[in-house]
């Protein structure tokens, strides 16, 4: 057990593994909404506990520790020295802001906003899509999930960058390489990556099914499990 879940050590885990899996933009407001989504089913999760189990409720995000005997008085985590800064708990915050890697302070930020499109809005006015997502509306996926999209997320992994390149910068030198790429010429095969749109606009009415669907199955173990869940099989497949 403690190997399967080793990943969780490192962080922002979460979002990169649902990044890798394409259930996740890259870009900022696509994280910080799928956190504050996040934060709301934690909340809704301790709240479910509470009102089924009554007056047997333990909150779930209690700290597991003892007072220490030369502590004076103080909390001893009953963790091992290596895994004290590291949350394990799921159920509490510092857990979900591990796993996407981001900061407490925008998180409060985000908070107190209230919906993260909210500010979306104000740093992207007449922006069509504000509100749009790739789970739900199928035009929009179609603009966000093209042959260029994949090229670069498959670049990004497998090929090999130039020295001192790395993050968004990676991702605009696999796209200025995509838009001159000449297909014939170096070898390249394009379809490649037509035929994976395809393929994915056709499992994308199916998402938000196999996700729920995932997450029921699921409902006892960590968010590590989600990303060995297979995708649902398209009914219509193009070749």
């Amino acid at each position: 057990m403690g190997l399967k879940t080793r990943r969780h050590e490192t962080r922002g885990w979460l979002k990169n593994t649902l990044q890798h899996e394409r259930l996740l933009a890259d870009d900022k407001d696509s994280v910080w909404t799928r956190v504050m989504s996040d934060y709301r089913c934690q909340l809704s999760a301790v709240d479910g506990m509470r009102e089924v189990m009554g007056d047997t409720f333990v909150d779930p995000r209690d700290h597991a520790g003892v007072v220490g005997a030369d502590s004076g008085g103080k909390f001893v985590s009953k963790k091992k020295e290596s895994q004290r800064n590291i949350p394990k708990n799921p159920y509490t915050l510092p857990y979900l802001l591990h796993a996407y890697d981001v900061s407490r302070t925008t998180f409060q930020r985000y908070r107190k906003m209230g919906d993260t499109t909210h500010h979306t809005k104000a740093k992207r006015k007449g922006n069509k899509n504000i509100g749009l997502n790739v789970i739900d509306n199928h035009n929009f996926a179609k603009q966000r999930f093209t042959a260029r999209f994949f090229f670069v997320q498959d670049a990004c992994r497998t090929r090999v960058t130039p020295e001192g390149v790395g993050g968004q910068a990676m991702v605009a030198y696999w796209g200025e390489k995509f838009d001159k790429m000449q297909w014939d010429k170096e070898g390249e095969d394009i379809e490649k990556w037509e035929r994976m749109v395809r393929e994915h606009l056709a499992q994308q009415p199916f998402i938000k099914e196999a996700l729920v669907e995932a997450l029921e199955s699921n409902c006892c173990r960590s968010y590590n499990n989600l990303h060995k869940v297979p995708p649902p099989t398209p009914l219509v497949h193009e070749s």
